[in-house]
């Protein structure tokens, strides 16, 4: 499996929403920030896409925006309209009662009265990672894309057939088939932004858009606990110490090391989320002593591993 692939097979979601919404011929609706990364799909008619400090931008049937670290944002008919926030909208429309990040155990499904000129599927997206995502991260702020993704569009048209069957007709098991479906589609957006427009992602994804340093990123990944030193990295990508260094740095935006440090606390994390013993857990991460590794968890994660095991470890049980 392509490091790409393990990657968006390990940032896994937590949960997400699925939503319907067909709003009337003139309309603005303004979704206020909250947790999660909300998406929005043109089913049919159009609607303009409102973000502060932007030009709006016309959204037409196929496209998709999805915004990973949720930036208010509105959506309209037309962009001279006072907008409505979603949860006004909602209500108005007699709508289940929901806030912007809110999970709900069913789909929503909303329609105004009349003539409508859009029809959309709204989703929210919600990891289940405790810390922040490298995925996530290296993301753009704004995915857009646009129509002309016919596997896309066949996954869209499921999800909204899922949505209108179970806003119909409840039946047990919404939540974790609804989750699967967001996750497949999940999947799909963020592939198909690394594959079209690489250059607009950062971090690790920016750094497997070349191949020498994807090369490096592998091993790195395979084998976070070795004692890598920058030479042996060079190596690997068949560059000089120094050209390495730079590109990495250049492309990833962090020296090696640095990377690696973080990504060996990242692991470390998970499996203290897990239960894991910090002793085991140190050893796992590449480090001789316990008192080595807790100093170089507390310095990422402001506190030390023991107390980051205690409280994570309390939260799932409850």
């Amino acid at each position: 499996m392509d490091l790409l692939s393990e990657t968006i097979a390990a940032t896994r979601l937590q949960s997400s929403l699925l939503a319907h919404l067909v709003p009337a011929r003139e309309w603005s609706i303004h979704f206020e920030e909250g947790i999660g990364a909300p998406c929005h799909a043109i089913l049919s008619g159009g609607a303009w896409l409102i973000e502060p400090d932007q030009r709006p931008v016309r959204l037409e049937p196929g496209d998709l925006v999805l915004f990973p670290r949720w930036d208010a944002h509105i959506l309209a008919s037309d962009p001279n309209l006072v907008a409505q926030p979603i949860t006004h909208w909602l209500a108005s429309v007699g709508a289940p009662v929901w806030r912007p990040g809110e999970l709900l155990n069913q789909p929503i499904r909303a329609r105004s009265t009349g003539e409508s000129s859009c029809e959309l599927l709204s989703m929210v997206f919600r990891l289940e990672a405790q810390h922040a995502s490298p995925l996530i991260e290296g993301l753009p702020r704004r995915i857009l894309i646009r129509h002309g993704a016919p596997i896309l569009g066949d996954l869209l048209e499921l999800v909204r057939r899922f949505v209108t069957s179970e806003a119909e007709q409840s039946q047990a098991g919404y939540a974790i088939v609804s989750n699967r479906l967001a996750e497949l589609l999940f999947m799909q957006i963020v592939r198909l932004q690394m594959l079209t427009a690489p250059a607009e992602t950062s971090g690790m994804l920016r750094g497997l858009s070349n191949q020498a340093i994807a090369r490096c990123l592998a091993v790195m990944h395979a084998k976070p606990e070795a004692n890598w030193t920058v030479a042996e990295m060079a190596a690997v990508c068949g560059l000089s110490r120094t050209v390495f260094a730079q590109r990495f740095h250049g492309l990833v935006g962090r020296p090696p090391l640095q990377y690696l440090t973080r990504l060996r606390m990242e692991r470390a994390a998970e499996r203290l989320s897990q239960g894991a013993r910090v002793k085991v857990v140190a050893g796992e991460a590449g480090y001789s002593t316990g008192y080595a590794f807790s100093e170089a968890f507390k310095r990422h994660f402001g506190c030390l591993p023991s107390r980051y095991r205690s409280d994570r470890t309390a939260v799932s049980r409850h």
